[in-house]
């Protein structure tokens, strides 16, 4: 919902302040992993976080040392075949805007799904080529 949304949001926000983080830092900082309240690719219907069962059991936050699972391997190697990409792929952050994410999956369809995964691509990059007819 937008109000667990907007928990998490001031949160992040209290935490970097607490941190020494002037308010424009603590928001650039906090952007770069959660979305402003209201604007969640999850509201859409269309993304979703996966993480493995025993990740979950563990305590552990999701963070980005869960691309080390085997879980996460499989994700990678296997959602575009049921039309899912990961929706913010490493190294393509200064494209996304959004840090990297193994868990956040984001469904765009078998034949969107397997292009992009051919072409190592985001969503915004196979976005653009449609515009252009590519």
């Amino acid at each position: 919902t937008v109000a667990l949304q907007q928990t998490y949001y001031d949160w992040h926000m209290n935490h970097y302040q607490e941190q020494g983080y002037t308010e424009a830092e603590a928001k650039a900082a906090t952007l770069r992993y959660i979305a402003y309240p209201g604007t969640s690719e999850h509201h859409t219907g269309l993304a979703v976080d996966i993480i493995s069962v025993d990740w979950q059991n563990s305590g552990k936050e999701i963070i980005d040392t869960f691309e080390e699972t085997t879980e996460a391997q499989w994700l990678k190697d296997n959602a575009h075949k049921y039309g899912f990409i990961m929706r913010y792929p490493k190294d393509k952050e200064s494209i996304t805007k959004i840090g990297y994410e193994p868990w956040h999956f984001r469904y765009v369809g078998k034949t969107a799904a397997k292009e992009i995964m051919k072409q190592g691509i985001t969503l915004e990059e196979y976005l653009e080529q449609q515009k252009d007819g590519k």
